[in-house]
């Protein structure tokens, strides 16, 4: 039995009721917000009541609870064999309940009265201190917007920030407050979070199982992630999942609550000025409600120096904006482009094995000639001892990684280990070197060798 047709039928029941009360029944002594709120009688006539009894099969009616199947059947024969005894009843039934909805929905709303700010006890009651989530970066309380290119590096940027929120580690050398975190991300599927996840905490030097408390992230590629739209009128709709996101913020109260991304969540007009803004209002309610920071995800447009996708309010209406920009050394710059509550300012960082590494912006300008006679200095000294037949690897705690080895073969030339490494996961990344090779010989235990390996042009 479908719900609806179960509905209507829990509807009858008190239509039963009313029906068998005799001439003593008077419709103004109804409860209206508890009928309402029980059935749908309003909504449902006599005859469409008979239709629906009608149509429902033998099985269907015995399946139905006792007393709701007696009150149908009351209810049916009083439509039908009553006939004209109490129309009359039914009707100003009817018409009382329409009358009251009506009257209830045309009421205006009572006004709610202004909160004044209290300005004039500042000096015995002053206002707490800011607090923040990553200083100087992420205010709690707030929506922080974070803007890049496609594949520069967002989802990382924003799962590695929230594992370091979630664990109490420093993000590039400026504290965080430890709490929980919630990320949705609406591109990933929950695999390639594992991998990503296995990555920054090999970054990190962190286990994954004493790691994982705090962290809450799914992986939401191909499932529905809008969180609001907006009507004909311009009202907002917002949907199950946002009210799935309130709920969980309610149950877990987070320091940080990660949306990847606009374009998977807004279901409006990323050039309206007012929905944009309803929006972002939506989401910093949240944020003020649970005193966390919510990290909402974007793309650029596609002009070069572009810093944000649509209408200016996306700018606006947050607190604080972040922008990943590439540079032409390969380099990110993470830009704190707007903050309300901190000086403009901008880091940059290197993509290294699967992680964003801050770099020494005083050395950034000879960064690029340094790595790549770095690279070259490398690249021999893998030549070298593969000649040898010494495998190497990537991994850093490994005796075998190939910058400490070569640096402790006096094969690099004057380049650092540290540049070295650098130098190395540039090489991998680019997939010049690869890892994990059979290298062509046997080593002393009689298993292949596996280790590094350039790449065979083809």
């Amino acid at each position: 039995m479908s719900a609806d047709v179960r509905a209507r039928i829990d509807a009858a029941l008190a239509v039963g009721q009313w029906v068998s009360s005799g001439p003593g029944f008077e419709p103004d002594s109804i409860d209206y917000p508890k009928y309402e709120a029980s059935t749908e009688f309003a909504d449902m006539s006599n005859v469409e009541f008979a239709d629906m009894w009608r149509s429902m099969t033998p099985e269907d009616k015995a399946k139905l609870p006792a007393e709701v199947r007696k009150a149908a059947v009351e209810r049916y024969n009083a439509d039908n064999v009553l006939g004209s005894r109490k129309p009359h009843s039914i009707d100003r039934a009817t018409a009382t309940v329409d009358a009251h909805r009506q009257a209830t929905e045309d009421a205006p709303v009572p006004a709610q009265p202004f909160a004044y700010v209290s300005l004039a006890d500042l000096s015995e009651n002053p206002p707490p201190e800011r607090e923040w989530v990553w200083r100087p970066w992420f205010p709690r309380g707030t929506l922080v917007a974070g803007f890049g290119g496609a594949g520069i590096g967002k989802t990382l940027f924003a799962q590695q920030v929230g594992t370091c929120v979630g664990n109490g580690v420093p993000i590039f050398g400026q504290p965080v407050t430890q709490g929980p975190v919630i990320g949705l991300f609406g591109e990933d599927d929950p695999e390639e979070l594992r991998r990503r996840q296995g990555d920054i905490l090999a970054h990190l030097g962190r286990s994954p199982s004493y790691s994982s408390e705090g962290l809450h992230f799914e992986g939401r590629a191909g499932l529905e992630n809008v969180l609001m739209t907006f009507g004909a009128d311009r009202v907002p709709l917002y949907t199950p999942l946002m009210q799935q996101v309130h709920d969980e913020c309610a149950r877990l109260r987070p320091a940080l609550v990660i949306l990847d991304n606009i374009a998977q969540m807004f279901g409006g007009l990323e050039n309206d000025r007012h929905q944009v803004t309803v929006f972002a209002n939506a989401l910093t309610g949240i944020a003020r409600e649970f005193n966390c920071c919510v990290l909402l995800l974007g793309h650029v447009a596609k002009a070069e120096g572009s810093e944000y996708s649509g209408s200016t309010a996306w700018e606006a209406a947050v607190r604080t904006r972040l922008w990943l920009e590439r540079r032409v050394d390969g380099l990110v710059e993470l830009h704190r482009a707007k903050a309300n509550y901190a000086a403009r300012d901008s880091v940059l960082l290197e993509y290294q094995h699967g992680a964003f590494v801050q770099i020494d912006a005083t050395s950034a300008a000879t960064d690029s000639l340094v790595m790549a006679q770095a690279e070259i200095d490398l690249l021999a000294a893998l030549d070298t001892l593969t000649a040898r037949q010494v495998a190497t690897s990537q991994a850093p705690t490994a005796t075998t990684f190939l910058p400490k080895l070569a640096g402790k073969e006096n094969l690099l030339n004057g380049t650092t280990v540290e540049v070295a490494a650098r130098a190395l996961a540039g090489l991998i990344d680019r997939g010049e070197l690869l890892v994990g090779q059979p290298l062509g010989w046997k080593k002393a235990d009689r298993h292949p060798a596996i280790g590094i390996a350039r790449k065979v042009a083809t």
